[in-house]
This record gives C-alpha cells, sequence and structure tokens, in this order.
C-alpha cells in the first residue's frame, strides 16, 4: 500500500420495522476515502434484510450522510444517489 494511500471504513444502518426498534448495519473497508463501489451491495443487502423481518418493502428511505466536507457533498450525494437506484435496480432483478 502506497504511504499516501489509506483505508476506511464505511458503514450503513437500516431500520428494520415501522417503530424504528430494530436495526441491521452493515460495514466495508474501502480503499480511500471515496470509493462507493461496495455500497449498492450493502444497500442490497439492507432492503433484503428489512424485507425478512417486515415481510414488506419499505415505504421511504431516508438517508443521512456524514463525514463528507460541504466542497464535496455535491459529488459525494450525487454518486451515492448513483448507488441507490443501482440497488434498487437490483432488487427489481429478484
Amino acid at each position: 500500500m502506497e504511504k499516501n494511500s489509506r483505508q476506511s471504513i464505511s458503514s450503513v444502518a437500516a431500520s428494520l420495522d415501522r417503530h424504528s426498534s430494530k436495526y441491521a448495519a452493515r460495514l466495508a473497508v474501502q480503499s480511500g476515502h471515496n470509493d462507493v463501489s461496495h455500497l449498492p451491495q450493502i444497500l442490497w443487502e439492507l432492503f433484503i434484510e428489512h424485507y425478512k423481518h417486515a415481510r414488506r418493502q419499505p415505504k421511504h428511505v431516508v438517508y443521512y450522510r456524514s463525514g463528507v466536507s460541504f466542497s464535496r457533498m455535491d459529488d459525494v450525494v450525487q454518486a451515492e444517489m448513483r448507488s441507490l437506484r443501482k440497488a434498487f435496480r437490483m432488487l427489481a432483478k429478484d
């Protein structure tokens, strides 16, 4: 690994019920702070987990993001929304 390259950990938590009393979480080690290649898979897994628990798809998805500078936020939001749409397409295939 290069001296300037660092790994970071990303995590996603999801409520499994309408009362927000049960949660599932996933985490992944990423090669850089901007790598979101794993995000569609993580989101898909959490949607499946929600369905197994609640026996229905979620009515709403609320997405919070932290740890990004204001100057990078637009780029990160665009990339992560593409990941979210990809996860929805993956669900449609199942």
